[in-house]
């Protein structure tokens, strides 16, 4: 993960994270259970957090600043290497937070990296859409994109529900896309619309109209009929009983 700039509440919460675990025998355990090393950010954090949560695996407590720059030189760092993290180890034992703000930045830390999880599934998601319907390579149907992508979000729920979500309630939220997609589906085979038709057939067959709570976006250059198309929509639904 590349060194990026941090926004001031993420690069807080990765240097309490870190001085919680380092600090707090119930704070290491939480952050054992709940982050891992390569989430955080920072290069040195991100090295120190790497050395506390192997350390706490094999010991099953937090190493001292001694041990952290020990570790570091046993894997091949530099001693200014080791120098470093040992002065930044003991500055993060100085500063132990409440438990209040450690379970905050955990919070902190894990919706930030299911923010990123979920941008990368999108991202790969639609790649390969495009790639498909223009027949390369690495392409692959609507259909198995989909389940693919509900995997990725499956995968964030469960690296969520340990905060607090209930797992009935994602369970749930999983039944109820893919029930819908079902409906959806058989709907269009069957030449049915479920939600507001838009007024044109090519259009409506393939969005099976708009349901409630849906946001569609029209996209399109200049002059290629957006407005018309949005006008069209509007005169459907207003004939069909709607408001517009």
């Amino acid at each position: 993960m590349s060194d990026a700039p941090l926004t001031e509440p993420l690069a807080r919460a990765e240097m309490l994270v870190l001085a919680g675990a380092l600090s707090s025998p119930a704070c290491l355990d939480r952050t054992v259970r709940l982050i891992e090393a390569d989430w955080v950010t920072d290069a040195r954090l991100r090295q120190i957090l790497g050395l506390v949560l192997a350390y706490a695996d094999a010991v099953g407590e937090a190493p001292s600043p001694s041990t952290i720059a020990d570790m570091c030189v046993r894997q091949g760092s530099t001693a200014e290497r080791a120098e470093a993290l040992h002065s930044v180890s003991t500055k993060l034992v100085a500063a132990a937070p409440p438990d209040h703000l450690h379970a905050w930045a955990i919070k902190t830390l894990v919706d930030a990296q299911a923010e990123r999880a979920l941008s990368e599934a999108m991202r790969v998601a639609l790649e390969s859409l495009a790639r498909g319907r223009r027949r390369e390579a690495g392409g692959a149907p609507h259909d198995v994109v989909r389940g693919e992508l509900l995997a990725a979000l499956s995968a964030i729920d469960t690296l969520s529900s340990p905060l607090g979500a209930p797992e009935a309630a994602l369970q749930d939220e999983r039944d109820d896309i893919l029930t819908d997609y079902a409906q959806r589906r058989d709907n269009a085979l069957a030449g049915r619309s479920q939600g507001i038709e838009l007024g044109v057939s090519a259009v409506d067959q393939i969005l099976g109209g708009c349901g409630p709570g849906e946001l569609v976006i029209i996209a399109a250059r200049p002059s290629e009929g957006k407005t018309t198309l949005c006008v069209q929509a509007a005169w459907a639904a207003a004939l069909a009983g709607h408001n517009v």
